[in-house]
């Protein structure tokens, strides 16, 4: 029975970790996209700053800027980011359980 309950805790050590590598795999690519997104941050100023012009010209021609799209994109960019901020955590958090559990197990089987 020892043995049976030391192969149990080993095979859930191991589900534990693969599962710990997956999620830290999300997470670098959770703060990849946030990288981006901040990037996005960036160049939507440059764009705010544009969209506080009424007309621009384009190719001779006067062509008038609507602001109110900028705004949404704007908000859109927002809302999304607050998003993945939310959806990281998370996996910050279900990853710090994983270390403890992972931890736990370890201290069992030695």
């Amino acid at each position: 029975p020892r043995r049976r309950d030391a192969a149990y805790l080993q095979t859930q050590l191991l589900i534990a970790q693969k599962e710990e590598a997956g999620i830290q795999h999300q997470t670098q690519e959770y703060d990849l996209m946030a990288a981006a997104a901040d990037l996005d941050e960036i160049e939507e100023n440059d764009n705010n700053v544009i969209s506080e012009v009424t007309d621009v010209e384009q190719e001779g021609e006067t062509v008038e800027q609507n602001s109110v799209n900028f705004e949404e994109t704007r908000a859109l960019c927002e809302s999304l980011y607050q998003n993945l901020a939310i959806k990281v955590e998370k996996v910050n958090s279900v990853n710090h359980k994983l270390k403890e559990t992972n931890a736990d197990l370890t201290t069992e089987l030695a």
